[in-house]
């Protein structure tokens, strides 16, 4: 067997999705709370499962500032790629 990046980078490029396309419970919460607390800037670190995709769309939606990192620069520029925003990418 591959070892874990080599599975999770070949299940992310063949299929797009880490996940599923449906919103875990915690980006629901989430959510949920920077409506709340009126979050202006968020990190994310490890962009590129779907949770954190999730809060990715909607902290760029709401306007804050955000900050992401991953240990693989596929994930990073996915992340770039699907909020086509200017955000700044940090080291894992």
């Amino acid at each position: 067997m591959t070892n874990m990046t080599e599975f999770w980078e070949k299940a992310i490029t063949e299929k797009q999705l880490t996940w599923g396309v449906e919103p875990a419970k915690s980006a629901i919460f989430a959510s949920d709370y920077f409506a709340r607390m009126g979050v202006k800037d968020v990190l994310i670190p490890g962009v590129g499962s779907g949770v954190q995709t999730f809060v990715l769309l909607y902290a760029v939606h709401v306007g804050a500032k955000t900050i992401v990192t991953s240990g693989s620069d596929e994930k990073l520029a996915r992340a770039k790629v699907t909020v086509m925003a200017d955000l700044q990418l940090g080291e894992n």
